[in-house]
C-alpha cells in the first residue's frame, strides 16, 4: 500500500512545504502577544512561527476550543437540594424544629457563623452548648427559636 507522507515545516529554518509553498519557516513577527518587554524572551516569541511566503502561522493553528462545562453532579444536585430545603424551612417561622439544625458560613479567618433554628422550650445554654466553637463564641440573635451564632475557632 503506497501512502505519501507530505511533510511541512514547523521548526525555524525548515521549508514551509504547505501546498507547495517554498518558503521559509521564521519567528513570529506579529507583536500582539509578545511580552518580551516585561521578561524575555517570553512564550508567545519563543514558540510561533510562521512562512515568510504563504499565510500559514502557528498561532493559528494553535488556537483552542472552548470546553463546555461538564453538568453538576448528582451529589451536588443533592446536596444543593438539601440545602434549599432547610433554607425554606429555616425561613418558615410556622415550622417547628425537633432538634437544633444550623448551617455555617466563614465569618473572618478565626469564627464562623451559625445559622439555624431549635426546638420551643429549649434554654439558651443548652443551645449554646450546641453550637458553641472551640474557643467559645457569642449569639448575634436570637428569637424563640431561630438563632445566629458566631463560633471562635482559632
Amino acid at each position: 500500500m503506497n501512502t505519501t507522507h507530505e511533510e511541512h515545516g514547523c521548526c525555524e529554518e525548515d521549508i514551509c512545504g504547505r501546498n507547495g509553498c517554498e518558503g521559509t519557516i521564521v519567528k513570529d513577527t506579529d507583536m500582539e502577544c509578545c511580552s518580551c518587554h516585561i521578561s524575555a524572551p517570553c512564550g508567545y516569541c519563543h514558540c510561533e512561527v510562521q512562512c515568510n511566503e504563504c499565510d500559514w502561522a502557528s498561532r493559528d493553528e494553535n488556537v483552542q476550543e472552548q470546553s463546555t462545562p461538564l453538568p453538576p453532579s448528582d451529589w451536588y444536585l443533592q446536596m444543593k437540594q438539601r440545602e434549599k430545603e432547610f433554607l425554606d424551612q429555616l425561613n418558615d417561622h410556622s415550622f417547628e424544629f425537633e432538634k437544633v439544625a444550623f448551617r455555617t458560613e466563614s465569618h473572618s479567618n478565626s469564627s464562623m457563623k451559625k445559622i439555624g433554628a431549635f426546638p420551643r422550650g429549649m434554654s439558651i445554654d443548652q443551645l449554646k452548648k450546641e453550637v458553641d466553637g472551640t474557643f467559645g463564641g457569642r449569639f448575634e440573635w436570637v428569637t424563640e427559636n431561630r438563632f445566629s451564632f458566631i463560633a471562635y475557632t482559632d
